[in-house]
């Protein structure tokens, strides 16, 4: 128990000083006592080592660790990083991330490291922060049928309670790399940029070297998709195994992946790959003795494709073509334009403010629109209006779901599948089949020439208001007229609508005119509908209402009784609103201030004078005032000591 008890505490000793470590300017080497070697320690009580107590550990550290300085150890996490094992790709608290385990930096090192050991490098990029530990847990379910996991990557989580360096260890990288090649690439990529942006003003060799370059490049990536395609039906032919070779073109790592059948029945079987063979013999010796029917192909495959090269490199190539040719080519785009373009103006009518209603939902952290396949079939069916949208005409359920097909073939919509456990979240699916029973995403949001065009007025408008102060004067004075009549309209419509409320509320009955104009909840077209709401008051305000009659008779008694009260009220207004018209409401100096307001004052003789006189003045009565003060203060004293000494 007194061992367990120190050993805590020598653990937490530990912790304290790696957090410690980071404060400490890296200038000496910080040692620290290994969790594995603390456990093999003794007591204080008995500091004489015994046999069970210093037997090594498997995986045990030595006992002091030397933390590198931050250049070295960034050095050494570059050196990592380039090591292809050490960027195994991982989600970890739902980011896709890169791992490595412990015993890759032996190996990608070689001993290779001068002075440091492995736990060193691993002990110094764990405390400058290019690395942490984590560990693997199990992989989230979609759906508790088929219990297939999100991702086909391993799932890790950071583990808070030990951040210690093993070989056996998982640690993930938070350090991408010295970003030099980066920002070299970034600036390459914007210099081309520019260059290309002057094209037209190229010289013809700079025009050609780049055509001929850009016609290579095309020629290598073919070249190199058709030696993979090769590889990969070569070996499936020979041995039934999947051979890729740069399966993440255009990255070159891994440089191949082999995967063998997930059926041991299709590996065995080899009617399938001699049938294949069969077939491709076929073809080869079919085109070898019979080449395709063209003027250019007289030598065979080779000189054609020789042919085809050469003019690519000169431009020439589309000019092989007849113009028949290209007459097909531009007639078979046009027609499947054509009906991409009756496709969208069916996607714009259900996308639009008389569309087809749908529902909101969660897919992959985003918020969507979403519907199900038979209610797009009874929209159709049921709205009038929709078969002037639809590319054909829809008179039964079969045809409304091809209407939903063609969704789907051009890109408007996706089929998603929805979690058992949580109704509102989504999961995007692989199946193009469109059914009464599926559920379809909206990719598409509909028109946006209305979004751009008041999109456009913002911009403009802001830009307008921000330049205000630059503005001429008499949109300056046109601005504040409209501002000014807008408020005295909103006012004016306000009190006319409360007015006539009270006068038909004191006879029973209630009446709003566009009584959702101040709703801030509904739109802007919303708002004016209805244009009057009209009900019958309740009984029991019927008390109210006799007193507010009563009320409103006394006002108007008083009003009528008071008529040079009334006209100077009404003089006042009107002054008032010129007031506002004017600008002169909240003025507070007169227009001679305002037109004088930059211009230099020079005093002239009479004011110079005044001030030479009163300076004058001024340093007289200083000079009395002090005088007298020293007076009283001093010499009467004095004077008084004397007129008692000649006593």
């Amino acid at each position: 128990m007194e061992k367990s008890n120190w050993l805590v505490g020598i653990c937490r000793v530990e912790r304290r000083l790696t957090r410690l470590i980071p404060r400490l300017a890296m200038t000496d080497t910080v040692v620290l006592l290994s969790t594995a070697h603390v456990a093999s320690m003794t007591p204080p009580s008995s500091l004489s080592p015994r046999e069970d107590d210093v037997a090594p550990l498997p995986c045990a550290l030595p006992s002091l660790l030397q933390l590198l300085d931050f250049p070295t150890t960034k050095a050494l996490a570059d050196t990592l990083l380039v090591h292809p094992n050490t960027r195994r790709e991982a989600i970890e608290r739902d980011r896709r991330v890169t791992f490595f385990r412990g015993k890759e930096v032996r190996k990608c090192f070689r001993n290779n490291y001068g002075n440091y050991t492995v736990e060193d490098i691993g002990h110094s990029l764990l405390t400058h922060g290019f690395i942490h530990k984590s560990r693997r847990i199990k992989a989230p379910q979609s759906s508790p049928q088929t219990k297939a996991p999100l991702s086909p990557y391993p799932y890790l989580d950071i583990d808070e309670t030990n951040q210690t360096f093993s070989e056996d260890g998982v640690y993930t990288w938070m350090y991408e790399g010295s970003s030099a090649l980066r920002n070299l690439a970034s600036l390459s990529f914007f210099a081309l940029l520019c260059m290309g942006v002057l094209y037209p003003v190229w010289p013809a060799w700079g025009q050609k070297m780049l055509w001929d370059s850009g016609v290579t490049v095309a020629l290598t990536t073919g070249i190199v998709l058709v030696v993979r395609f090769m590889t990969w039906l070569c070996v499936w032919l020979a041995t039934g195994q999947h051979v890729w070779v740069l399966p993440k073109l255009p990255l070159l790592h891994p440089t191949y992946t082999v995967r063998s059948p997930a059926n041991s029945a299709a590996k065995t079987s080899w009617v399938p790959r001699a049938a294949v063979v069969f077939i491709l013999v076929s073809v080869v010796i079919m085109m070898w003795n019979y080449p395709p029917p063209c003027a250019s192909a007289k030598k065979g495959c080779v000189g054609f494709g020789r042919k085809l090269i050469k003019e690519a490199y000169r431009g020439t190539l589309l000019q092989r073509f007849s113009q028949e040719e290209k007459d097909f080519a531009m007639t078979m785009f046009r027609i499947l334009q054509a009906e991409f373009k009756k496709v969208k103006k069916m996607a714009d009518f259900l996308r639009g403010r008389k569309g087809m209603p749908v529902r909101q939902a969660i897919e992959m952290g985003k918020r969507v629109e979403f519907f199900r396949g038979d209610k797009l079939g009874k929209f159709l069916l049921n709205n009038a209006v929709a078969e002037r949208y639809c590319p054909t005409p829809v008179t039964d359920k079969a045809q409304a779901l091809e209407m939903g097909k063609l969704l789907i073939q051009y890109g408007f919509i996706h089929r998603s599948n929805r979690d058992e456990r949580n109704k509102k979240v989504l999961q995007p699916t692989q199946d193009t089949s469109f059914v009464a029973d599926g559920y379809y995403t909206w990719m598409y949001d509909g028109p946006t020439t209305f979004r751009n065009f008041l999109t456009t007025l913002l911009i403009i408008g802001f830009t307008g208001l921000v330049c205000y102060p630059i503005w001429p004067q008499w949109i300056k004075v046109v601005v504040w007229y409209c501002s000014v009549t807008f408020l005295i309209f909103i006012f004016v419509f306000s009190l006319v609508r409360v007015f006539a409320f009270f006068i038909l509320w004191l006879v029973g009955i209630e009446f709003w005119f566009l009584p959702n104009i101040y709703d801030d909840n509904l739109g802007v077209i919303d708002s004016f509908k209805p244009l009057y709401s009209l009900r019958s008051t309740d009984v029991s305000e019927r008390k109210y209402r006799a007193i507010a009659c009563v009320l409103f008779i006394a006002m108007c008694v008083w009003i009528a009784q008071q008529p040079t009260d009334f006209d100077e009220y009404m003089e006042l207004t009107k002054q008032f609103t010129d007031d506002i018209y004017s600008g002169k409401l909240i003025d507070d100096m007169s227009q001679q201030q305002r037109d004088s307001i930059d211009k230099m004052k020079i005093p002239d003789l009479e004011e110079l004078m005044k001030d030479d006189a009163s300076d004058i003045f001024a340093e007289k009565d200083e000079d009395a005032i002090f005088d007298s003060y020293m007076d009283a203060k001093y010499f009467s004293e004095d004077g008084e000591d004397i007129d008692k000494e000649d006593l």
